[in-house]
């Protein structure tokens, strides 16, 4: 596959990342230039009607161009995630990672062997959801809902609020 704004140094990493993102059910666009875009992403992978992830293929975290592709997401109305992807050899700690954890981005290594690896899942980031916390709740509902919560914390808001509901349902009905 030809890549137009790739690096040589990273063209390696593409291949793997474009299987691992088709095998998990993604339509995968690479290196689409639409309109709107701060940026031409690496890949836009959609699935399903409703998640579409914008992919950056990179060997170093460029907080300045992520920001701005957090800020496009935020505005889009949709359930719209990013990620960074980095090759393994790129030595990572807990402290480059942390403004990624804050600003929601998901993160993945392709490793030696191109398999890919999620290190941060990516979060909706159009959505801006402030549950009540948990450990303030009455000890009945964090059992009712703790499962829900696990969901949200997981970037699985849908699957978290449909069991929230379900939960809710179940103790209503007598």
């Amino acid at each position: 596959m030809k890549y137009k704004t790739l690096p040589d140094e990273l063209l390696e990493y593409a291949e793997p990342l474009l299987i691992y993102f088709r095998h998990r059910g993604y339509r995968v666009r690479v290196e689409p230039n639409a309109l709107g875009f701060p940026y031409t992403p690496t890949f836009i992978c959609r699935r399903g009607k409703h998640t579409t992830i914008i992919v950056e293929l990179d060997s170093r975290i460029r907080m300045d161009r992520l920001e701005d592709w957090v800020r496009y997401c935020q505005s889009s109305g949709k359930d719209m995630r990013l990620a960074l992807c980095m090759p393994s050899s790129t030595n990572l700690t807990a402290q480059d990672e942390e403004p990624l954890r804050k600003k929601r981005i998901g993160l993945y290594g392709i490793l030696v062997d191109r398999a890919v690896v999620e290190r941060i899942a990516p979060v909706d980031l159009a959505l801006n959801v402030a549950l009540p916390e948990l450990g303030r709740l009455p000890l009945s509902l964090r059992e009712l809902l703790g499962s829900a919560y696990d969901q949200f914390d997981r970037a699985q808001w849908r699957e978290g609020f449909e069991e929230a509901c379900q939960a809710l349902e179940g103790e209503a009905v007598p």
